[in-house]
């Protein structure tokens, strides 16, 4: 995913909510980051083994591109103000912030 994760930080969210946001997603970023790392070696020494514990964690993420391609919008092209608005709609909430600007 190299720099997807960040690349979305800067574009997805509110110029008002968008340190906080960043915070967390980094925050869960690190976290799962943590769970993968602490239980490697534990996964290794299951029955699954070195060749298990890597198509385990292999289906994880592909099960999450594949979530990502059927769920993330695209945003190619788009100003900060039409992505916030589409993701408005998308989840039924308006934000006073672009409404303000425009």
């Amino acid at each position: 995913l190299a720099t997807l994760p960040w690349t979305l930080n800067g574009e997805l969210y509110p110029m008002a909510a968008r340190s906080t946001c960043a915070g967390i997603s980094t925050m869960t970023n690190w976290i799962f980051n943590f769970i993968v790392a602490g239980s490697f070696l534990t996964l290794v020494e299951t029955p699954l083994e070195t060749q298990g514990t890597f198509w385990l964690l292999s289906g994880i993420a592909v099960a999450g591109f594949v979530w990502l391609w059927a769920y993330m919008p695209e945003t190619r092209g788009k100003t900060l103000g039409e992505i916030n608005q589409m993701f408005e709609e998308l989840a039924g909430v308006r934000s006073s912030f672009y409404r303000q600007s425009l």
